[in-house]
């Protein structure tokens, strides 16, 4: 009886010996198309960064054109009745070049100090390019600091104003005032025995040169 158990337990043994295990498959990896990768990307939202302005940088606008150059300082309020861009009034001056010491005109003027004259004061219309003017009064002085130098401050109902002059000739002085959006202005300023005429030609990029004339008279 002992023998038959032995023998059976012998048996059980060398069947467990023989059982292997056997691995589990694991499951295969789906592999994406290039065409199942492009769809997926189609429905994803992209934020694309826009890098900021350089330090500096600033957003440029075209300025307005003015619609009018004033020729003497403005406020802005309409001007009425337009005068001819060339009066025939314009006095020629002179072109004799530096000189050696102050016409007596110019010495009567400087002796003054602070004068009061009337007469008018103009600005130019861009789209006409003609001269708008008003009659209107100034108080100014002129002082040379030498024979072909002039130092000119005028204050008008608008405001005040200087310039620096050099001699064009006798009784005969020209500068350039403040330019603005590429358009210059002359000025030729011409002593006389009564006042001055101050005359002022605008010239605009385009090429039209307007010439306004203004007289004034000494009070």
């Amino acid at each position: 009886m002992s023998f038959r158990i032995v023998t059976a337990v012998l048996i059980l043994l060398a069947l467990v010996g023989c059982v292997r295990p056997q691995a589990v498959p694991l499951p295969e990896a789906q592999s994406v198309s290039s065409e199942e990768i492009g769809t997926a990307e189609e429905g994803v939202q992209r934020v694309t960064d826009t890098p900021p302005p350089t330090i500096g940088q600033r957003a440029t606008h075209p300025p307005s054109p003015p619609t009018e150059i004033s020729v003497t300082p403005a406020t802005g309020q309409p001007y009425p009745t337009a005068t001819p861009a060339f009066p025939s009034s314009t006095l020629p001056g002179d072109s004799g070049g530096p000189q050696p010491k102050l016409s007596e005109v110019e010495e009567a003027v400087q002796a003054i100090g602070s004068g009061s004259y009337a007469g008018q004061r103009c600005r130019v219309a861009v789209d006409t390019f003609t001269c708008d003017c008003v009659p209107d009064s100034m108080v100014a002085r002129f002082t040379f600091p030498d024979p072909n130098h002039l130092h000119w401050e005028l204050t008008t109902s608008t405001g005040s104003q200087t310039y620096d002059l050099t001699r064009q000739g006798v009784n005969t002085w020209v500068g350039v005032g403040p330019a603005v959006d590429d358009i210059v202005i002359h000025i030729q300023l011409i002593f006389t025995a009564t006042g001055f005429q101050h005359i002022v030609t605008v010239a605009f990029p385009t090429g039209e040169s307007p010439t306004c004339t203004m007289n004034w008279t000494r009070q």
